[in-house]
């Protein structure tokens, strides 16, 4: 009870002051701190407190912040710049449609009918007339001689015309030269005709020195007897020089994978270790009646149990043939021989194919020994 009545002591009530409409500059206003008494302020300099604290570095600093802050804003909002710039733009050409509906594009055409009106005749005597160019290493337009801007217009397109007949002429010299190449081409891959040329070969040949070594540099001679004549045999005969130039055997470790790609083996020896049951060569259908040089061994793993029987088996297949039925077997082994190694592939083979149902997407490799 006694509480209640200290409270009611020391609050008061809004309503008990006395009102006023206008605050004079040394009025005071209460403060109260709430924990140890009340204060007053006069309102003068309450307002330079609180232009003090919201201003901060003063009102100066304050308008520049907010020019800054409105000018960027404007200027990343382009519809504005543009409604801004057309308003100005029309004012000052007359435009007297109303700005709303007036367009950029609206601005630029007007502008450029008043450009075009503008412009005084030179009349006849071109000689002392001058036109306006831009000088870009210079950022800024410059006046010159009407007829000195002609002359270097014709000095350039006289430039163009001789480039122009210099590229025609270097056309038809590489076009005679191409033509000069397949003539010779053409003699080089033809026969040499000749009546008594089956006479002289045969008392030519047995006199010639005889090459037992493989050599990619040779050229090939076949002999036509019912044509009587002389053919050179061309890149599909290569096989009859043995050996690749650049065909890596040496130094080739023995890989485990489940199947091969042609760019695997195309070039080098491949050694095949079968630690699964199966394995498949693989090759990509555009090498159909192409003569590849292939040389693949198998390794036979010796098996932690001697006495079981194993089964390794060697497809070949399409690459773009998805059908796992289709393929073909080379190689099978069933029985209990382990840690051996065969040769497979050797030598010159032609990728030929067979297909099923007369279908070209159901096909299967097939390679033939040269």
């Amino acid at each position: 009870m006694e509480n209640e009545q200290d409270n009611t002591e020391e609050s008061i009530q809004i309503k008990d002051f006395n009102r006023k409409i206008t605050v004079n500059e040394n009025d005071l206003i209460p403060i109260d701190d709430i924990v140890e008494e009340t204060y007053a302020i006069t309102y003068k300099n309450l307002l330079i407190q609180i232009q003090k604290d919201t201003f901060y570095r003063g009102i100066e600093y304050f308008k520049q912040v907010i020019r800054e802050i409105i000018s960027k804003e404007l200027l990343e909002y382009e519809s504005h710049v543009d409604k801004m710039y057309i308003k100005t733009i029309s004012k000052l050409i007359g435009l007297k449609n109303e700005t709303n509906k007036i367009t950029l594009d609206d601005v630029l055409k007007k502008i450029k009918e008043i450009l075009i009106q503008n412009i005084n005749q030179a009349g006849d005597n071109i000689n002392s007339s001058k036109i306006s160019i831009y000088n870009p290493q210079r950022q800024d337009f410059e006046l010159i001689r009407f007829q000195t801007f002609i002359d270097k217009l014709k000095q350039i397109f006289a430039e163009i015309t001789n480039l122009n007949n210099l590229k025609n002429q270097t056309d038809n010299i590489l076009a005679q030269i191409k033509q000069i190449t397949s003539i010779t081409n053409n003699i080089n891959t033809s026969y040499l005709k000749n009546y008594e040329l089956e006479s002289k070969l045969k008392s030519i040949i047995p006199e010639m020195p005889e090459y037992k070594y493989p050599n990619m540099e040779l050229e090939f001679l076949a002999f036509h007897p019912t044509n009587k004549q002389l053919y050179r045999l061309g890149i599909e005969y290569r096989y009859l020089k043995g050996i690749p130039n650049d065909f890596q055997y040496w130094n080739i470790q023995p890989t485990h994978d489940a199947y091969y790609t042609l760019k695997e083996f195309y070039d080098k020896l491949l050694k095949i270790e079968i630690t699964g049951e199966k394995v498949e060569l693989r090759f990509p259908r555009h090498y159909k009646e192409q003569n590849i040089y292939l040389q693949i061994m198998l390794a036979l793993t010796r098996d932690k149990y001697p006495n079981n029987t194993m089964t390794k088996i060697i497809y070949l297949r399409f690459s773009e043939n998805s059908n796992a039925s289709q393929y073909n077997i080379i190689y099978s082994y069933t029985g209990k021989q382990h840690n051996t190694t065969i040769t497979l592939l050797d030598g010159w083979y032609k990728l030929k194919s067979y297909i099923y149902n007369n279908d070209t997407n159901q096909d299967v490799p097939h390679l033939l020994k040269l």
